[in-house]
Order: structure tokens, then C-alpha cells, then sequence
């Protein structure tokens, strides 16, 4: 078995406490997708104007509370360590994310709505790379927990990563419609290409991590967390999918 980055250190209340409103964020939003998104007619002419606002400020909110949460814990057990590698996550997602809503590679031809807030160049939504940071980290140490050699982590630690898409893209571009596929796909509309553009970005996003050696400061990290977040940003899609499919 391998070490996983991160000691067996508790996680201290005013972490719970980040992570816990960062789920209390989710819940919040799926609940409201759940009551008004999929039931259209529960919002009438006095409250859709506030629905509309609110759907905006969810979708966006999720990444930016749960980044914060995780910034805050990061920085309590690590002090700015972490800085380095959110900034390279966040260049490769970038410009991985600008050449498929360009050219359609890695992930196949796609396009962002305006909901995801403002954009790169029009096309990649500012918040997106964020969220790959949120994962990728995670999905590192829980690699590790199976995995002893660093190119072991970083295959593993990228299906890790790809698992999540399996229920972020049905939520995000079939239930509803934060992007668009330009040609429909077997899997909820996705083209089965995408996996390939997923794995390949994470294999970059692992690969940078190991670079960094971001397991000398990830030791310094409860190894619960890397669990608390990944799980953390599953609520979303999931909840979104559970409640289009009991609805």
C-alpha cells in the first residue's frame, strides 16, 4: 500500500467548519434545482426574477465557496505551499479548456453558456479551472492511498479524476445546459471522447503535482480532507442527477 500524503492528524473544528458550510452551499443548491429547476411551474411571475439570479449565483457560488474552503484549510495546515500548484493546475485546465472550445481538443467540440460567469477570451469560464484544481489535489492523495510509485499515483490519481466527470457532465450538460456538445454523445450526450480528453488533462495535472513535489507539503494535510473535498464536490452533479431522476 502506499503513504498516503497527509498524516492521521485530526481535522480540526474550525476546518469542519469550512467544510460543512461548503456542503451546507451544495445541498442548498441542489435543493433549490430540485423544488424550482425541475419544476418550472413553482415559479411564478414574482419570484423569477429572483430565481434567475439565484441560479446564477449558485452554479457560480458552489466553486467559489468550496474553493475557499479548501484554500482555507490548505493554507491552516500548509501556509501558501499550495499557491505553486493552484497556479499550474489552473494554466494547463486553461489552456486544455481553451483548445477544446476551440479546435474540439482533447475533449471533443463543445461550448460554455454565459451562466458559469465571465469568460477567457468569450469561451472558458473563469471559475473552471478552479474546479480542476479542486479535484485534482484530492484526487492525488486519494491515489496515494493505492499507489506507492509516483507514476502509479498519477495513472491512478487521473481515472481518480475521471470518475468525477462521469456524473458532472450529465448534470452540467444534460440535465441542464452550463455547456453544449456539438455533436451528441452515447453517454447522456457526452461523446465518449471526452473521457480520453479528461485523462489525458489529468495525467497533465498529476504530472505538474508530482513535479512540484506537493507531497512535502501535503503531509502536513489530515488525509480525511482530501476525502471531505472530493466528496464535497460530488454533491452538486449527483444531487442534480438523483433529483432529475426521482422528479
Amino acid at each position: 500500500m502506499g503513504i498516503l500524503p497527509g498524516g492521521k492528524m485530526d481535522v480540526r473544528m474550525d476546518e469542519k467548519i469550512a467544510v460543512a458550510v461548503a456542503m451546507a452551499f451544495a445541498v442548498s443548491a441542489v435543493a433549490g434545482f430540485a423544488v424550482f429547476g425541475l419544476n418550472p411551474g413553482r415559479v411564478t411571475p414574482e419570484l423569477v426574477g429572483i430565481y434567475g439570479a439565484a441560479f446564477l449565483f449558485f452554479a457560480q457560488g458552489q466553486v467559489w465557496v468550496t474553493g475557499a474552503a479548501f484554500a482555507y484549510v490548505l493554507t491552516r495546515r500548509s501556509g501558501f505551499q499550495w499557491v505553486l500548484a493552484f497556479a499550474l493546475c489552473y494554466a494547463i485546465s486553461l489552456c486544455s479548456e481553451l483548445l477544446g472550445t476551440t479546435y474540439g481538443v482533447p475533449f471533443g467540440a463543445y461550448a460554455y453558456s454565459s451562466t458559469l460567469g465571465p469568460m477567457w477570451i468569450e469561451r472558458v469560464p473563469v471559475i473552471v479551472p478552479i474546479s480542476w484544481f479542486l479535484m485534482a489535489l484530492p484526487s492525488y492523495g486519494l491515489a496515494a492511498r493505492v499507489a506507492r510509485r509516483p507514476w502509479q499515483r498519477i495513472l491512478v490519481g487521473s481515472l481518480i479524476l475521471l470518475l468525477w466527470d462521469l456524473v458532472l457532465d450529465p448534470a452540467m450538460s444534460h440535465v441542464t445546459k452550463y455547456w453544449s456538445w456539438s455533436e451528441a454523445g452515447p453517454y447522456f450526450g457526452m461523446p465518449l471522447f471526452n473521457l480520453f480528453g479528461w485523462y489525458v488533462t489529468g495525467l497533465a495535472l498529476l504530472g505538474a503535482l508530482h513535479v512540484l513535489r506537493v507531497t512535502r507539503w501535503m503531509a502536513s494535510v489530515p488525509r480525511s480532507v482530501w476525502t471531505l473535498f472530493y466528496v464535497a464536490n460530488l454533491v452538486v452533479p449527483i444531487g442534480m442527477l438523483l433529483s432529475a431522476v426521482i422528479s
